[in-house]
Formats: C-alpha cells, structure tokens, sequence
C-alpha cells in the first residue's frame, strides 16, 4: 500500500511538475521578445553597427582630407596622424582640430557621440557649461570654460568622422559661438569625398 501511495505521489508530482514546465515553456517566448524589445540598440550603436565593417581611410587618405585652410587661418606645419586619427592647428595654433575616422573598430566614437547628443542635457556652473546645439544641421556638443574663455565643440560629420575643434586659450579667446563662425564646415569636404 505504501508503494502505491508513494507512486501515485511520484506520478501526481511529475504530472504537475510537467504542466508547470508547459505553462513556462509557453510563456518563455512573450519572456524573450519583452527583453528584447527592452534590449534595443541605441540610435548610436545602429551607426557604430554601420561604421564596423567600412575599412578605416589610410593615413595618406586622412591627410590628403585634412583642411588646408579655415576661414582665413591657414594650416601649420605640424600636422599629426595617430592611427585612425589626425590633429592639425591653424593660424600659429589659434586652433586646432582633431578628425578621427569612426570606422572598423573605432566606431564606438560615433556611437559615443550620437548617443551623448541624446542624453546630454544642458550644464553650467559659474565657470562651466556644455551647450548641446544644432549649428548647420548637425548636432553639436561644446563645452565652454567661461573663465578661461577656452571652447571645444564636437560633432559627427557625415555620421563617420568624429570631429573636434577647440581655440588656444592662450592665444584667442572664444565663447562657442564665435568658435563655431571660425570654423569652416566646408573646410572637410574632402571627408565627404573620401565617404563615398
């Protein structure tokens, strides 16, 4: 009697152990397309996405690119390639800029700029402020050092190419406006060409 009370037992447990793996069995699909859909990609990671599988432009191609004028400054000597990035200055260094080619494995710095655009908000503090703006069309981080009167905006150009540019302190002071009327878009055309 004692068997059969413990193999009904064992059968009822495993009947009802083998309708609550159905019931999850069941549910586990709405379960995973919930976390999925809460898991979406940001609209920066679906650039980097993009920008993986482009072969970064050569180190001639980016300095072939690279301004030779903006506005009426015109390039110094020094212009320096590090991997995917180039660093020039214009004017006896009154500016400089930085282009950095978010392709292949370096297209976290799309994501990071397209994503930082979003979230931003703006910040400021008695010496301090990061303006987050449109200038021409596209979306533009600066920060200002009101103090110093130094200023550095960053942007994505053509969504490949992360481009800072920022004024000597020491030299000419700025607020991000008046750095940004120095600054020439067209100047980069030559990143347009080369993004094609």
């Amino acid at each position: 009697m004692k068997n059969l009370i413990s193999s009904v037992l064992v059968v009822l447990l495993c009947v009802s152990c083998n309708s609550e793996a159905k019931k999850i069995l069941n549910e586990l699909p709405n379960e995973m397309e919930n976390i999925q859909e809460n898991n979406e990609l940001s609209a920066g990671q679906k650039v980097a996405q993009k920008l993986a599988d482009i072969t970064p432009l050569s180190a001639d191609a980016m300095r072939k690119a690279f301004p030779k004028q903006l506005n009426p400054l015109h390039v110094d000597e020094n212009v320096v390639v590090i991997g995917q990035q180039i660093i020039g200055s214009f004017g006896d260094k009154k500016v400089s800029i930085s282009i950095a080619d978010a392709a292949g494995e370096a297209n976290q710095l799309a994501a990071h700029m397209v994503d930082s655009y979003a979230l931003d908000e703006h910040q400021e503090t008695q010496n301090f402020k990061v303006v987050k703006q449109e200038r021409n069309g596209m979306e533009t981080l600066s920060d200002y050092y009101i103090t110093t009167g130094k200023s550095e905006i960053r942007f994505l150009y053509h969504q490949r190419f992360y481009v800072t540019f920022s004024n000597n302190d020491n030299k000419v002071k700025m607020n991000p406006d008046e750095l940004w009327e120095a600054f020439d878009v067209n100047a980069l055309k030559g990143y347009q060409e080369m993004n094609k």
